[in-house]
C-alpha cells in the first residue's frame, strides 16, 4: 500500500457574515505551503504546517471582520436587531 505524498498544500476557506436587511459580507483568506521534498500526507511536517496555516487564516479573518464588527456594533447601539 503506497502512501500519498504531497509537495504543495493550498487552503482557501471563506466565510459569509449576515449584516441584516439581506446584506452579507464575504471574508476570504488563503495560504499555500510548499514542501522542499514531497512528504507523506499524515507526516509531522504536514500536521505542523496545517496548524500554522490555521493560525494565519484565523488572524486574517479577524482582520477582515473588524470593519463589519464596528458597523454591527453601531447598528446595535442605535437599537437595531442583534
Amino acid at each position: 500500500m503506497s502512501k500519498a505524498k504531497i509537495s504543495k498544500l493550498m487552503l482557501w476557506p471563506s466565510r459569509k457574515i449576515n449584516l441584516g436587511n439581506y446584506n452579507t459580507a464575504d471574508l476570504n483568506a488563503g495560504i499555500e505551503m510548499v514542501f522542499d521534498k514531497p512528504v507523506a500526507f499524515d507526516s509531522k511536517e504536514v500536521v505542523e504546517a496545517l496548524e500554522e496555516a490555521r493560525k494565519v487564516i484565523r488572524d486574517e479573518f479577524i482582520k477582515q471582520y473588524e470593519p463589519y464588527k464596528k458597523l454591527l456594533e453601531k447598528k446595535d447601539a442605535k437599537g437595531g436587531e442583534k
